[in-house]
């Protein structure tokens, strides 16, 4: 019965990958969101780096891995900074083909390592979200690629300070970076 289920498994993944074209790429994030509440103010700029790597399935479908590293610096009195290493599998679908343009729609799980620098503690989170983009070809091998995050519910923390964001978002952040198509 194993070399049966083996057996199969083989033969799906044999004929996935015949048909299948790798990548591989990254994308570079920028996120600044100001806060203003009385007289006070503040605003977080986070940067990031996010190299990733998949498998086009076929013209629709995708699959893949972003293993990302951000740097986020809080703004105001406190000064608290952080550093956050993630690892987000996704499924994508391309829903739009325009001439050299492809509009996709990525649905992401993610597990996120947050280290605050001032009081040196790790925080372990987890989040999912929809994230839509584009890919513009450059070349048969070489595209451009555009993402922002749409939705995403997230929690991270313990009890008593767990904290949970849920959200819409248009535009308020961006990633861009290229695809290398092999």
């Amino acid at each position: 019965m194993k070399k049966n289920v083996l057996g199969v498994l083989l033969v799906l993944v044999s004929a996935v990958s015949a048909q299948a074209q790798f990548y591989v790429g990254g994308t570079l994030g920028v996120s600044i969101n100001s806060i203003k509440i009385q007289d006070e103010s503040s605003t977080t700029q986070t940067y990031g780096i996010a190299p990733e790597f998949g498998c086009n399935i076929n013209s629709v479908w995708a699959v893949g891995v972003s293993l990302g590293a951000a740097y986020t610096s809080v703004g105001g009195d406190e000064g608290n900074d952080f550093t956050a290493f993630s690892v987000s599998p996704y499924v994508r679908a391309t829903f739009a083909h325009v001439n050299k343009a492809h509009f996709f729609a990525d649905a992401a799980f993610s597990y996120v390592n947050t280290k605050e620098h001032t009081f040196h503690t790790h925080t372990d989170g987890w989040g999912v979200g929809l994230c839509p983009g584009v890919l513009i070809d450059l070349s048969r091998h070489l595209q451009l690629v555009g993402r922002t995050t749409l939705m995403q519910y997230s929690e991270s923390g313990k009890q008593p300070y767990k904290v949970k964001q849920t959200g819409f978002f248009v535009g308020n952040n961006l990633e861009l970076g290229v695809q290398f198509n092999f």
